[in-house]
């Protein structure tokens, strides 16, 4: 077993470690073979050693990464023809369709015109077709992931019949789809954005408005889906015994990781989902910080290039902010308690991904967080009813399906109004000065605290020592 010290120090630095081996692998090669490095972590956890276990964790973390770098080295020019299966919905724009595929050469990224477009659109992510097409010279995507090449497609052959797993999990979506019917045309990418993450056909002024104020992290899934989802099967669980209780869990994290198309978010929320069971499930209940931190590793040791994703990143800033953050912003502000902590948490969510969306995107507006006070309850509301109520309305359809989505309909109109009044607001702005300038005088002042602590508990101290003086004396 390993020692309890040495699983504290593990998910107090695995995290950003783990992450520094990631980032390392561009430069490196698996000189050090992977099972050597998994002992050498090994023996680093018995000794307890804080520097050995950092080393040991870049070595092993860099050469898992460094192989996964190997497996996207960019395809040679040349023909192509296999099957493939799709790894996403595809995606059309100006009349280009696009989508990312795994094949017997790696993953690829097709993209179709015309017939062989249109045929391609009508698929869903896990159908298996048959491809023929071209690697053309210099075809490697700009971007980060596995992808290997562009594949430029000439047609669209058979599809293959789809396995069961992939037929229940494309009929969910489809039936989340169907009760999306029902709502107004603009209402239903920030509806299906809400509870699968599927925005596509959104409207420019929606997309505008969602990220004047802050609010465009409502249409892409996230870890909170999984959250409410839970909840929802909280009664369920609560009667059942341990090991079935955790074979739901999983079994629910598998086939929601699966609807949502396996985003970083939701690969961050479904580990720590996990870690949380298996905690539970051997007699060890842990922390918000240590699940976050083991489910870190975990994410990233399984799929080291996750460490290139802006999606996982803000994932994981925002929610150790909420964890870390969170609570101690509550007790500060004034006001009802429930005003409090529904304040804190966008405020502690904002200030933990600010280090990431600053320097990217600029200053960000501070309105964003009224507006995720006022808008976050409604799309919490969308997201349980949408996974639950919505799935049914997709099935019955018709006029049922309408009035069954009409208190839907609402919430989404409110989150729209609210967008919209909120990015039409002058508003303040936080830039990266002012927020280095919130930091250091944050950590200046807990630095003091702990002195004035250290000092009080000195003081206390000498008191008592010099009451029992006397009496020693004496």
């Amino acid at each position: 077993m390993v020692p309890r010290r040495a699983l504290l120090l593990a998910t107090a630095m695995w995290p950003p470690v783990t992450a520094i081996g990631c980032l390392l692998s561009a430069g490196m090669r698996p000189a050090v073979p992977i099972p050597v490095a998994g002992a050498l972590l090994t023996v680093a956890l018995l000794r307890r050693g804080s520097i050995l276990l950092s080393v040991a964790l870049i070595v092993l973390c860099g050469s898992l990464a460094a192989q996964a770098d190997l497996g996207r080295s960019p395809l040679p020019a040349g023909a192509f023809a296999g099957t493939v299966q799709l790894l996403e919905d595809p995606s059309i724009s100006t009349g280009i369709t696009q989508v990312d595929v795994r094949s017997s050469r790696g993953q690829l990224r097709l993209v179709a015109r015309a017939g062989a477009g249109e045929k391609l659109a009508g698929l869903f992510a896990g159908d298996r077709v048959s491809i023929d097409g071209s690697v053309p010279a210099t075809s490697r995507p700009d971007t980060s992931g596995h992808l290997r090449a562009r594949l430029q497609v000439r047609s669209v052959g058979s599809v293959r019949e789809r396995t069961p797993a992939v037929a229940m999990v494309s009929g969910l979506r489809e039936a989340i789809g169907r009760g999306a019917a029902s709502l107004p045309t603009q209402l239903r990418p920030l509806y299906l954005g809400i509870v699968i993450g599927d925005d596509r056909g959104a409207s420019r002024e929606m997309i505008d408005e969602m990220r004047a104020s802050g609010l465009a992290h409502l249409s892409v899934v996230s870890g909170e889906n999984l959250l409410f989802l839970m909840i929802l099967l909280s009664p369920v669980l609560r009667r059942l015994g341990l090991r079935h209780r955790i074979a739901l869990i999983g079994a629910v994290v598998m086939v929601f990781a699966s609807i949502t198309r396996f985003q970083p978010s939701i690969l961050r929320a479904s580990a720590m989902a996990l870690v949380a069971a298996v905690a539970i499930s051997i007699g060890r209940p842990t922390t918000p910080v240590r699940i976050l931190g083991l489910a870190v590793v975990a994410a990233l040791l399984c799929d080291p290039l996750l460490v290139e994703s802006l999606g996982f990143r803000l994932s994981v800033a925002a929610t150790a902010g909420i964890v870390l953050l969170a609570a101690p912003v509550a007790r500060r502000l004034p006001g009802p308690r429930a005003l409090a902590v529904a304040l804190a948490v966008p405020i502690a969510a904002q200030l933990g991904v600010a280090p990431i969306t600053i320097p990217m995107f600029g200053p960000q507006p501070l309105s964003a967080i009224p507006a995720n006070v006022l808008a976050e309850p409604a799309a919490a509301f969308v997201m349980m009813w949408g996974c639950s109520v919505g799935v049914i309305a997709g099935l019955l359809g018709g006029g049922v399906a309408g009035i069954m989505q009409l208190p839907v309909h609402l919430a989404l109109r409110w989150i729209v109004l609210v967008a919209r009044t909120v990015s039409h607001l002058p508003s303040p702005t936080i830039d990266l000065p002012r927020l280095l300038g919130v930091l250091l005088c944050a950590t200046l002042a807990l630095l003091a605290r702990r002195r004035r602590a250290r000092s009080s508990r000195g003081h206390a101290r000498g008191a008592r020592s010099g009451r029992e003086s006397p009496g020693l004396r004496g």
